[in-house]
């Protein structure tokens, strides 16, 4: 009679009757397994305790499945390959039974057994990064193989990034089409689209590109530069309108008092504020322009670039744009009143201190000819000759006089002082008995300069010269 689970559950098996399944079993022979083993349950039982009766099941189970604990059972039965492990189980160790790859650990099955993992087996297993490859064990893996660091790869170059093996190029090439073929077939010392490292291309921004010992450099069109010196943005300077750099990099244009412009890469003034003017046209065709720098209320510059306001003997002002008087100097005189609602005319012309019709002051006439110090004074000549020529000088001028003639000649002379010098006189062709004598004094004519040592009369010189046959005689009273 063949056995059943149910013909071997008996619940009385006495003291001693846990022997009973396992020789049940034995009799039965190969159809039936003893799924029950010794455990805590059954051990209680043998030390007098009650135990649940043993189950017993086909070895194949219902329909090849594996009872829920036949992987942790000790025996091989269910779908297991080895005791349990393989089949439904976990995989195998090495030299376990397997029928295939899976029933592995190493993921290899030879001849029905399970072999240790290779690093020529075909299948990615072990410690391998990759198939075969990578890994403390095997060899580096090849270019676009995974990799975790630059030990796995043949080429000791693992992207941090991508986490797949680089090609190692000698300096200055790369690897930079993809093509295995030919490696490193770019030089990133030349290559425009490659400089120092695949993909920089160098910029063509309005210049000619190129590619220098791996750095990008670029050669402008004309008009342009490459001001920042950052090829990749090109020659980003329009040189012809740039304010910042007009006509080459850095030439910036200024404007003081004014708005500046760059045109065809020179500077200039487009127009300058209200009271300035660019007076030296620095403005213009240059790069380190002052702009408007003239400031048009000043004496030299009135107005206008150039307009001086001077006026003798009288202090002007430049007002609005206009030179206006403002008073004479001291010792002078608007004698003929051309001066008035702002206009100069010629000034302050009198010199009202020696001048003998304007004698300290406009249209005072001295009967004597004489104005010392805007004094009216007696005439140097009185008693001596009776003047030909009336002289009256402003400080620092000088009187000669050439070709006197054979005649007498009687000059009066007011007002020289030459100073800070003493006063001199020259004179010369006057040979005796022909002689000039000045106030009163002999003096020598050898055509020499020399001091005059002889006092003033009437505050002026008489010059008395007799008649004689040197015509082209002459004296000077030297500024």
């Amino acid at each position: 009679m063949k056995m059943t689970p149910s013909t071997i559950r008996s619940p009385a098996w006495g003291a001693c009757g846990w022997l009973l399944p396992l020789l049940a079993a034995v009799a039965c022979g190969p159809e039936v397994h003893i799924v029950a083993s010794m455990d805590e349950d059954v051990a209680a039982a043998g030390m007098g305790g009650a135990a649940p009766a043993p189950e017993v099941f086909d070895q194949a189970g219902a329909e090849g499945e594996c009872a829920s604990d036949c992987c942790s059972n000790r025996v091989k039965d269910g779908g297991e390959t080895g005791v349990d492990c393989g089949g439904v189980c976990v995989p195998c160790d090495d030299r376990e039974p397997c029928t295939v790859a899976a029933d592995c650990h190493s993921k290899s099955c030879v001849s029905e057994r399970c072999v240790p993992a290779t690093c020529t087996d075909g299948v990615l297993n072990g410690d391998e990064i990759a198939r075969d490859c990578g890994g403390p064990t095997c060899a580096g893996c090849a270019i676009g193989m995974p990799c975790r660091t630059d030990a796995d790869c043949l080429s000791a170059l693992c992207d941090p990034l991508t986490k797949k093996c680089l090609l190692s190029c000698d300096e200055g090439t790369g690897e930079c089409d993809a093509d295995l073929s030919v490696e490193c077939e770019t030089n990133l010392q030349e290559d425009v689209e490659h400089c120092g490292a695949c993909g920089n291309a160098c910029s063509d921004a309005r210049g000619k590109p190129g590619c220098v010992n791996g750095e990008c450099k670029i050669d402008c069109e004309t008009g342009y530069g490459d001001c920042d010196d950052d090829p990749s943005n090109g020659c980003e300077r329009d040189l012809t309108s740039d304010v910042d750099s007009c006509g080459q990099c850095g030439r910036r244009c200024t404007a003081a008092h004014g708005e500046a412009y760059c045109i065809a890469g020179e500077c200039g003034v487009s127009h300058c504020e209200e009271g300035f003017d660019d007076c030296n046209a620095n403005a213009d065709g240059g790069g380190d322009t002052d702009g408007c720098e003239t400031n048009l209320s000043t004496l030299s510059d009135c107005g206008s670039c150039g307009h001086i306001c001077s006026s003798p003997g009288a202090v002007v002002s430049c007002l609005d744009g206009s030179c206006v008087g403002v008073r004479c100097l001291l010792g002078y005189a608007d004698c003929n009143a051309d001066a008035g609602d702002g206009e100069l005319g010629d000034g302050c012309e009198t010199y009202v201190v020696n001048d003998p019709d304007n004698c300290d002051g406009c249209r005072n006439h001295c009967a004597s000819g004489v104005c010392v110090d805007s004094v009216c004074e007696p005439s140097p000549c009185e008693g001596i000759c009776s003047p030909t020529e009336l002289v009256n000088l402003e400080p620092g001028q000088g009187y000669k006089r050439d070709n006197l003639g054979s005649g007498e000649v009687c000059v009066q002379i007011v007002g020289y002082d030459p100073s800070p010098s003493p006063p001199r006189l020259v004179c010369w062709n006057l040979v005796p008995p022909r002689t000039l004598v000045l106030n009163e004094v002999t003096v020598a004519c050898d055509g020499i300069e020399q001091e005059l040592d002889i006092a003033l009369r009437a505050g002026g010189y008489c010059v008395h010269v007799s008649p004689g046959e040197t015509q082209f005689a002459g004296f000077e009273f030297p500024n």
